[in-house]
C-alpha cells in the first residue's frame, strides 16, 4: 500500500491528467487546478492531525511517564476534541475528493 502522500500524488495525477483530456476551457482548468491545490492543503491537514493523534498516544502510553493516570485523565476530553476535527476534517476532504472526481468524469463523458 502506498503512503498517504504517495497516494494523493498518484490521484492528483489521475485527477489532473483526466481533466487535461476532457473539454474543459483554460479557465476551467485553471479553476480545477486551484481546487486541486485546496484539495491538497485539506489532506495534508488531515496527515497533520493525524500525526498529531499519534504523538498524542505515544505520550499517554509512555511508561516512563509519572503522571501517566492523571494524562489519561486530562486527555480524554483532549481526544475526544481531536477525534471530532479530524473525523470532521476527513469528511471535508472527503465530499471534495467526490466533487472534483464528478466535476471532472462528467465533463470527461461528454467526450
Amino acid at each position: 500500500m502506498l503512503p498517504p502522500s504517495r497516494l494523493f500524488l498518484h490521484l492528483y495525477a489521475a485527477l489532473w491528467k483526466l481533466a487535461q483530456e476532457a473539454d474543459f476551457s483554460p479557465e476551467e482548468l485553471n479553476s480545477l487546478r486551484q481546487e486541486l491545490h485546496h484539495f491538497e492543503t485539506r489532506v495534508l491537514k488531515m496527515h497533520y492531525l493525524e500525526a498529531e493523534l499519534r504523538m498524542a498516544d505515544a505520550r499517554r502510553d509512555d511508561p516512563g511517564d509519572d503522571d501517566h493516570e492523571h494524562e489519561v485523565r486530562e486527555d480524554s476530553e483532549g481526544r475526544r476534541i481531536m477525534n471530532k476535527n479530524l473525523r470532521k476534517h476527513a469528511e471535508t476532504v472527503e465530499k471534495l475528493q467526490g466533487h472534483l472526481e464528478r466535476t471532472i468524469a462528467a465533463r470527461h463523458s461528454e467526450l
